[in-house]
């Protein structure tokens, strides 16, 4: 029989892919990282005018009663949008991933969040993986203290609120001085490629299978050249993102029926992180959002429910705004919240498609809360129009979330999980998932640091169990 080229192939390159490739090829594996996004150059920057934000949108899935379909906007785009009935999800296509686009705060997951995991997993056994993390991204305090940071200091203080916590960034040097963020394509990705791994981007898996060998078969497109291909391996890691993950695993199982022993556990347990956007708009002083780390200060509201609001820099340097919505920057502030929010929702699929019914309703207290913390802070500012729940308002039960989770359950039985403790796919041995899909609930912080860290757990599960994992 003829060797298989690759030991493993990677599906996506954030924070689970890039993790697992850079951990199985640093251990002498062959392997192979297939992503659907472009490779993404931070200065790059689209044309100018109304259809210049255009160029960051690679597409909108349309997944509501009414609507069904797919628009593809730009294949290069950094951005994808996903409309359910009332749940509105903003994802990121590119060689990093999420990476690309998130705010570079490094949290660990609070101890009582990993509880939630199976038995098996704890925080002294999460330990090792998450200090791997911060060792690769180096998380560090930001100095001097951006005016956003200040600006959102006294806007807390004046309306009693407190105290501000300053995080730590991931955050690497550059070349002209100006610290950029740490992404998976400046630490885990370079690392994999040093080892061996080979990346091709705009490479989107679109179905999978069994090989008669008990291995692994792959057909992606390849959007350059308009073809496609198959390659196979020992070991697959589904790493393709909460929706992507999702999607793949649904299409094997209900539409190709390549996979029908998935459990009937897939698409339980989703949540949208408890994210919430306030937009505060003409503010006493400036604000100036755009300079800066996209996160610099945050507040926590501890308790029976517990959540954050942090500001979020305006990031759109690379959309080359028209010259009115420049004049506007420098007196607005964008707030996000996130909670720990009690939404487990359940996607379902009708062949084609993911269907969501997820809504504010689901939590309306969590999401109440966090509407009078951003409403507080937003009178700190002395702002003179704040919209809360962005861009819905304030008394829409439609949401919007950049951070989907689950949907891929954990658990040691196929009964109550799609994936075992090793992030094996039940009834698949050398089939793996490494994503946000596989988080039991909503951590209510930025999920990178926890999504990494569970990675990491995984490709280390790979290399000591290469008996039940296709090695």
């Amino acid at each position: 029989m003829t060797k298989p080229t690759w030991d493993a192939i990677v599906v996506g390159s954030g924070f689970g892919g890039a993790v697992t490739a850079a951990r199985l090829a640093e251990g002498g594996h062959r392997v192979l990282i297939l992503e659907r996004g472009a490779w993404w150059d931070g200065d790059r920057v689209p044309a100018s005018g109304r259809t210049g934000p255009l160029h960051m949108v690679r597409g909108i899935r349309y997944s509501t009663r009414s609507r069904s379909m797919s628009v593809g906007v730009r294949r290069h785009g950094l951005y994808e949008l996903h409309q359910f009935d009332r749940l509105t999800c903003v994802v990121s296509s590119g060689v990093g991933g999420g990476s690309l686009v998130y705010t570079d705060m490094q949290v660990p997951p609070p101890d009582a969040y990993l509880d939630a995991f199976p038995d098996c997993i704890d925080a002294a056994e999460m330990r090792p993986h998450i200090d791997a993390v911060r060792t690769m991204l180096a998380p560090r305090p930001v100095a001097p203290i951006p005016q956003k940071a200040r600006a959102f200091d006294r806007a807390v203080t004046a309306a009693g609120l407190g105290p501000v916590h300053f995080p730590d960034l991931a955050l690497t040097s550059h070349p002209h001085g100006k610290p950029s963020r740490a992404t998976m394509g400046t630490t885990y990705l370079p690392m994999a490629l040093r080892h061996g791994a080979e990346l091709r981007a705009m490479s989107e898996v679109v179905a999978m299978s069994q090989t008669p060998d008990g291995g692994w078969q792959v057909r992606y497109r390849d959007h350059e050249r308009g073809r496609s291909y198959v390659e196979s391996a020992p070991r697959l890691i589904l790493s393709a993102g909460t929706l992507g993950t999702m999607r793949l695993l649904f299409d094997a199982r209900d539409r190709l029926g390549t996979l029908p022993l998935v459990s009937s556990a897939l698409g339980r347990g989703f949540t949208p992180n408890g994210d919430m956007v306030t937009v505060v708009h003409r503010t006493a002083q400036r604000v100036d959002s755009v300079a800066g780390p996209p996160i610099t200060a945050y507040l926590t509201a501890e308790g029976r429910r517990d959540f954050l609001t942090a500001e979020v820099g305006l990031r759109l340097h690379h959309m080359a705004p028209s010259a009115a919505v420049a004049r506007l920057l420098p007196r607005t502030a964008l707030l996000i919240g996130m909670g720990a929010d009690r939404i487990a929702s359940e996607a379902t699929y009708d062949g084609r498609n993911l269907h969501l019914g997820t809504n504010r309703d689901d939590d309306s207290e969590l999401f109440e809360r966090l509407a009078e913390h951003a409403t507080a802070i937003a009178s700190g500012y002395r702002a003179k129009r704040t919209i809360v729940n962005a861009p819905f308002g304030r008394g829409s039960t439609r949401l919007a979330s950049v951070h989907p989770l689950g949907g891929v359950p954990m658990a040691e039985s196929p009964t109550n999980g799609v994936v075992d403790t090793s992030g094996q796919v039940h009834n698949y041995p050398g089939l793996f998932v490494a994503d946000g899909s596989i988080l039991p609930s909503a951590p209510g912080i930025p999920p990178a640091m926890t999504i990494a860290a569970m990675a990491e757990r995984i490709s280390h599960q790979i290399h000591r169990c290469p008996e039940t994992s296709g090695l």
